[in-house]
């Protein structure tokens, strides 16, 4: 049976044998006496006091209250002997030699907030401290996270809440992971009162200097300003960074689902001259854009939390992939550019001597030319029939090679002779002219003419591994004077001009006859056309005389004697022309 003895350590109450508590004792005073003459003597006790009191927690238990003879070695072993350390009585112990035994306990780093780094509530810090990262990292990670949504504010309040300050030495130590003994905990206070010390001294300086001189006054002033400017320069570069990379992810994964469809890699194979100018340029615009918006994000970040932190290698290195990345973009822009760089013109034209009253002009489908000429796997987009639209182009397959179907365009103009003429223009683009005009000319495009009528494709299609050089087609139908022409409703896909002296728009010319004379066609059945202007309620005619508008109960006439209406001129502008 032995003797104990109750004590308070660092606020606790222990149970200890009284042959414990005399080594025990010894070994506290023995490090009061190496620490009363230092500055920081009594906050290194108090915190190797506090550690003392944690180690020998965990020695008793509910079975095991009291502390013995071989939990306070373990303790002392633990935090080490003052005369093993480089404190400021090492120089008289030199001579001593290092007889205690090497303590193996494994090193436990817990979780605390950093209140020497913090930015907000030192939750970051302290998260970097843990898991040995850089704290720039996880702070840009929270950022981000906060920005897309939110998720990572609530995570941070409620880790502010949880996490507990490291307030102690002991537990500043435990959060970077450090062994907390005396030699430890004597360095980081040291440290601490250094830094301390160093802060004050910057103080009294500035004080003394502000103190000195009121133009110093207006420099921190002035100093400050910049400091919270920069931080609102620092938002905003985060957020323009921030809004363009968002703007190229959306691209890079737009692009991505595109790959998918076959049509969007047809389209890719024809347009490009190889594949791999496409993948120069995609991989190239991404880095273009990719690494300026994340230095954007990377200076931002700095300017916006004050970081200090500066890493020459990382410059250099997004410096060297942009430009690697410019040179891809640019090789693969001017090796595309240079083939759409010239343009020349294919001319083929066809007449026959004009003898018929009336010549009907009309078109194939394109339902039709395709089957005629076995086009399949046409895609129209949105189109659930098989029409084209002007300056449309499609991808079709062709004798199981993938061709480019367009639509031509239709001019009707006056003849200069007595003769019908038809003239086509093919038009292609390429890197030389004399590539652009073989382009042109391997147009393929059908068409009729005879002593009665004209018969047009509605399409036209490239010859088979053709590349896409915006190839067009333009049709002249030239009509001598005086001759009729019947527009039959099938060429609304392609007509877009034909000039009437009535001003009447190209769609509502069709399925009527139309005379050419000096100023144009001139509509010799349009009674019909008339009767349906009517029954919508009004007609608007245009000439040099002004506008007429007549409609049910009303008639504006405006013309260079000013406004009519139903027969009786605006009074003021009647005023106006008798004072003239």
């Amino acid at each position: 049976m032995n003797k104990t003895v109750t004590i308070n350590i660092s606020g606790i109450i222990f149970h200890i044998e009284e042959d414990a508590y005399d080594k025990l004792s010894k070994y506290l005073n023995t490090i009061k006496g190496y620490f009363t003459n230092n500055e920081s003597g009594n906050e290194i006790i108090a915190d190797i006091e506090a550690r003392i009191a944690e180690l020998l927690q965990a020695k008793v238990s509910q079975f095991k209250q009291v502390v013995l003879m071989n939990d306070v070695d373990e303790v002392i072993n633990a935090l080490g002997k003052p005369e093993e350390f480089g404190i400021e009585n090492d120089e008289k112990n030199s001579t001593k030699e290092n007889t205690s035994q090497t303590f193996t306990e494994p090193i436990k780093k817990r979780m605390y907030r950093d209140p020497d780094e913090k930015a907000i509530g030192g939750v970051c810090s302290g998260v970097a401290h843990y898991f040995d990262v850089d704290v720039v990292w996880i702070r840009l990670a929270t950022f981000l996270l906060i920005f897309f949504g939110g998720v990572s504010l609530w995570v941070y309040i409620i880790l502010w809440i949880v996490i507990p300050e490291a307030k102690t030495t002991a537990d500043k130590l435990a959060m970077r992971g450090e062994r907390i003994n005396i030699d430890n905990i004597s360095k980081s206070l040291k440290e601490e009162m250094e830094g301390l010390k160093s802060r004050m001294n910057d103080g009294s300086k500035n004080m003394s200097s502000f103190t000195r001189n009121g133009m110093d006054r207006v420099g921190d002033i002035i100093g400050a300003v910049f400091r919270v400017f920069g931080r609102i320069v620092g938002a905003f570069l985060v957020f323009i960074a921030v809004i363009i990379m968002f703007g190229l992810m959306s691209t890079v994964f737009g692009f991505s689902f595109a790959g998918d469809s076959a049509e969007f890699n047809d389209w890719i194979n024809i347009i490009f001259i190889n594949r791999s100018h496409y993948w120069l340029g995609f991989i190239g615009l991404i880095l273009t854009v990719g690494v300026p918006a994340f230095m954007l994000l990377y200076g931002g970040f700095k300017l916006l939390f004050r970081i200090k932190y500066s890493n020459r290698w990382l410059n250099i290195s997004a410096g060297l992939i942009w430009l690697i990345g410019f040179i891809m973009a640019t090789y693969a822009s001017v090796k595309i550019a240079s083939d759409f760089s010239e343009s020349s013109k294919y001319k083929e034209n066809k007449t026959v001597m004009a003898s018929a009253e009336t010549y009907t002009i009309s078109a194939i489908e394109g339902e039709q030319l395709l089957s005629l000429y076995k086009i399949d796997d046409v895609s129209f987009g949105d189109h659930s029939e098989h029409h084209f639209n002007k300056s449309e182009y499609t991808i079709g397959t062709l004798n199981n090679k993938k061709v480019i179907v367009g639509s031509p365009n239709l001019r009707i103009v006056a003849s200069t002779n007595d003769k019908i003429e038809i003239v086509i223009n093919k038009k292609a683009r390429g890197k030389e002219k004399r590539l652009a005009y073989d382009r042109a000319k391997e147009i393929t495009y059908n068409y009729k003419l005879d002593s009665t009528k004209v018969i047009l494709d509605e399409l036209f299609y490239l010859s088979e591994d053709q590349k896409f050089r915006f190839q067009e087609i333009e049709i002249l139908v030239k009509v001598p004077k005086d001759k009729i022409i019947y527009l039959d409703h099938s060429l609304m896909n392609i007509i877009y001009d034909a000039d009437n002296i009535t001003n009447t728009y190209t769609q509502d010319m069709l399925n009527r006859r139309w005379k050419m004379t000096d100023k144009g066609l001139e509509c010799i059945d349009c009674n019909g056309l008339e009767k349906e202007d009517d029954s919508q309620g009004q007609k608007v005619v245009m000439d040099e005389h002004g506008i007429n508008i007549k409609g049910k109960g009303t008639h504006i006439v405006i013309d260079e004697k000013g406004l009519k209406i139903n027969n009786h001129r605006v009074k003021e502008k009647e005023e106006s022309n008798k004072e003239n």
